[in-house]
């Protein structure tokens, strides 16, 4: 009777993976079909590439951005429907994040100093006992996040100038201060 055993010294492992790697070049139908019958390990050896690799992945996005990039525009011209019903199913079921992202956007665009996070928004409906810091009405889960300051003004998207208001009190200060709206000093 003979027993077959593998050999399992370090130059046989690479070299046995060399060999594997080599075929599945060769043979990309595999692949597919390995990846779609294992999502999980396929995902699993993605994330722990990713993280004990991290400088490959940011080279390579650096090397090759235009690419990227052109992929992307392509993407979203073929699939415009699927992101936008994704957006808003996004936005109806984090609202609060959305509206966060949204106005770190706009700060961004104008180029101001500062930002702010759900937790913010948060602490300052608490403080604010959920009402409109202008007129005092009762605001429930319909406010807006107002700049004291605007920002076409040159304020600030810090939370310290930042104030929760009911979107009519909202909408009539636009970009006025807080004297010329209310006549309320700071």
């Amino acid at each position: 009777m003979t027993i077959f055993t593998t050999t399992t010294t370090p130059q046989a492992v690479l070299l046995r993976r060399e060999r594997q790697r080599k075929w599945r070049a060769t043979h990309p139908e595999y692949n597919r079909k390995w990846w779609a019958a294992h999502p999980d390990e396929t995902r699993e050896s993605a994330q722990r590439y990713r993280m004990t690799h991290p400088d490959v992945q940011r080279e390579y996005r650096a090397t090759h951005r235009e690419e990227i990039q052109e992929s992307n525009r392509q993407y979203r011209a073929g699939h415009r429907i699927e992101i936008r019903e994704y957006q808003q199913q996004y936005v109806a079921t984090h609202l609060k994040q959305a509206r966060a992202n949204n106005h770190r956007r706009r700060a961004r665009v104008r180029g101001a100093i500062g930002t702010f996070g759900v937790q913010d928004v948060a602490l300052m409906f608490i403080n604010q006992k959920g009402r409109c810091w202008w007129c005092s009405k009762q605001m429930r889960n319909n406010y807006h996040i107002d700049h004291r300051f605007a920002l076409a003004q040159t304020g600030e998207n810090d939370p310290s100038n930042l104030v929760l208001a009911c979107a009519g009190c909202n909408i009539r200060k636009y970009t006025k201060t807080p004297m010329e709206f209310v006549g309320r000093l700071l």
